[in-house]
């Protein structure tokens, strides 16, 4: 992915088309896709900084005019909790084997040892089950 298209879909998930940029930069945002195994992970820990953003800003208050940013943090949060589930869930998760490269890899070698050992090894010869096909 390029510079300029890796961070896009963590701004999709957290700001969902909206028009709205946030407090974080694409450097930030591609911090976070480097560092997590996926994007709903990178998404999660992305809203939770923006979280903790609004939650140093505290209440302000100018004379009768205040701001209460306990609402934003609050959205945030849920966000992250809601992204941070969607990428626990999503991972599938891999119990070992060959890949595909490496099984072109190692028919592509002349000198590799085929096992001893192969799948149908001790079925029954002439039955449907001979391990033949």
């Amino acid at each position: 992915m390029t510079t300029s298209t890796k961070a896009h879909p963590i701004r999709r998930l957290l700001y969902a088309g909206s028009t709205r940029t946030g407090t974080l930069s694409t450097a930030d945002l591609e911090w976070f896709i480097d560092n997590k195994p996926n994007v709903w992970l990178a998404a999660s820990a992305a809203a939770l900084s923006e979280a903790q953003y609004y939650a140093a800003l505290g209440n302000r208050k100018v004379g009768d005019l205040g701001v209460d940013y306990g609402g934003a943090v609050a959205e945030w949060r849920l966000l992250s909790n809601r992204l941070r589930r969607e990428g626990l869930t999503s991972v599938k998760p891999y119990s070992g084997g060959i890949s595909v490269t490496d099984k072109a890899n190692q028919r592509s070698k002349t000198d590799y040892d085929k096992p001893s050992f192969r799948r149908g090894k001790f079925d029954y010869v002439g039955t449907d089950y001979d391990g033949s096909s």
